[in-house]
């Protein structure tokens, strides 16, 4: 899980999973516990930069993981914007 803080208040993204080659890709949830909607920047692995909207204290979930190819993949935390 990785953490950014504002003045106390946390938005996350969090998840571990093993999947198969070739099964269903995996849900990514980011976490917003902000009570104003907010842009967040990850990117996976050293892959470019993507952003995804967050309603205010809600979450929003990407179907991005490939499971087409094998290895490890990490999403990272780029940036916030409020």
């Amino acid at each position: 899980m990785v953490e950014f803080s504002n003045g106390g208040d946390l938005v996350t993204i969090s998840g571990t999973t093993t999947v198969c080659h070739n099964a269903s890709n995996p849900n990514i949830t980011f976490t917003n516990s902000q009570s104003l909607p907010i842009t967040v920047t990850y990117k996976v692995n050293n892959g470019a930069n993507q952003t995804i909207n967050v309603g205010a204290n809600t979450t929003a979930t990407v179907a991005q993981a490939t499971t087409n190819n094998t290895g490890t993949y990490t999403y990272s935390l780029v940036s916030v914007v409020f």
